[in-house]
């Protein structure tokens, strides 16, 4: 006949076994990496005239906040501006107790072909979750012709929380057209 100890034991045993069981099915797959994107047209843009790029992140849950920086070739291009997307939040006539309100951060301009972005949101609802737009980019080309890689790098989003974490990021490239200008010295005689 067993004893109170060995039945004790035995239910010691069998409760880790379960324990260690359910541990190992209830387990969550790994959250996945969230990425930024530059949304460059694939098609060429005109060199004379300012051209938008979406801003997308993926795979987010609750967005409180986003960085990062720009490297670009400034023979072609420079960055002007930039414009936040309701996916992010509002940025004008916000009402924190119902919204989440952004306050935008750049672009600062660093270096000839560099610059810094970013956002942050306040408010009582939760921030942005899945995949976006968060904000528009603007470039003004400098009118000549080429292609331009735009490299991501310094990447940061945080949670509501302020829960930071390092997303992924996936460079673009840009691709200008225009015609190109020859002028002749003026000679007078």
């Amino acid at each position: 006949m067993p004893t109170r100890r060995t039945l004790w034991m035995s239910l010691f045993v069998v409760l880790i076994t379960a324990g260690a069981l359910l541990a190992f099915v209830v387990t969550p797959l790994a959250a996945a990496t969230p990425t930024i994107s530059l949304l460059t047209p694939a098609e060429p843009q005109p060199a004379d005239a300012l051209v938008d790029v979406p801003i997308q992140i993926s795979q987010v849950e609750n967005l409180g906040a986003w960085e990062f920086d720009l490297s670009y070739d400034p023979a072609l291009v420079e960055v002007v501006g930039m414009t936040i997307e309701p996916f992010f939040g509002a940025e004008f006539d916000c009402t924190a107790a119902t919204q989440r309100c952004v306050i935008s951060l750049g672009p600062l301009r660093e270096a000839t072909g560099n610059a810094s972005v970013g956002a942050i949101s306040y408010g009582t609802v939760p921030g942005a979750s899945g995949e976006g737009v968060i904000a528009i980019l603007h470039l003004r080309p400098t009118g000549r012709s080429g292609t331009t890689g735009i490299a991501l790098s310094n990447a940061l989003i945080t949670d509501a929380a302020a829960t930071a974490q390092t997303p992924a990021v996936q460079p673009a490239s840009l691709t200008l057209e225009g015609e190109e200008s020859l002028y002749l010295p003026l000679l007078s005689r």
